[in-house]
């Protein structure tokens, strides 16, 4: 990839990838031509020839191995787990754990059904999203819609991602991870 034109969302996850690839492979930021592009425009630089390589998620992915040809050169295991947030104010988390535990458990639940029941998801969720039934069954396949409790390895990821970005001037100033991280009871 040294010396190539890769498109991907800045400060998305496929932002991170790219970064986590490079640096697994020993190929600096520096040694690429970034292209910051939407995943629309991304995918239509691609198709064009005016991006040699594409970083993006699902369902651009799934997609793009549907309709167009292309080689997968990685994919994110070993480099980054791409997890999902449930975001809250701190004046609305502190004060109300038991209503966030409410959430969590009924998320949960629906999530238990979902992974359970996929070709039920698809029929759900293809007329919302506006997205063709083979891709989005590929897509519900490939995730988990698990809710689980902020860990500690979870912390530590988005921390990485944190100081990754920083080092990359996306962000500027170092964050700690940990002091945003609600916690029942504080």
């Amino acid at each position: 990839m040294r010396g190539k034109k890769i498109a991907f969302t800045k400060g998305s996850s496929a932002n991170y990838l790219l970064a986590k690839a490079l640096k697994s492979a020993g190929i600096k930021w520096a040694d690429i031509e970034p292209a910051n592009l939407t995943p629309a425009d991304a995918r239509a630089a691609f198709q064009q020839g005016k991006v040699d390589a594409w970083v993006t998620w699902d369902p651009f992915y799934a997609a793009a191995q549907a309709q167009i040809d292309i080689r997968v050169v990685k994919d994110s295991k070993g480099l980054a787990a791409n997890r999902d947030f449930y975001l809250a104010n701190q004046s609305f988390a502190q004060p109300n754990p038991k209503i966030i535990e409410a959430i969590r458990e009924e998320t949960q639940a629906v999530a238990t059904w979902a992974d359970a029941n996929p070709k039920e998801v698809v029929k759900i969720l293809a007329p919302l999203l506006k997205i063709d039934v083979s891709i989005l069954d590929v897509v519900t396949r490939r995730r988990s819609y698990g809710f689980e409790p902020i860990q500690a390895d979870m912390v530590a990821e988005q921390q990485e991602i944190a100081d990754t970005f920083f080092e990359l001037g996306l962000i500027p100033k170092q964050l700690k991870v940990e002091e945003v991280v609600w916690k029942p009871g504080n």
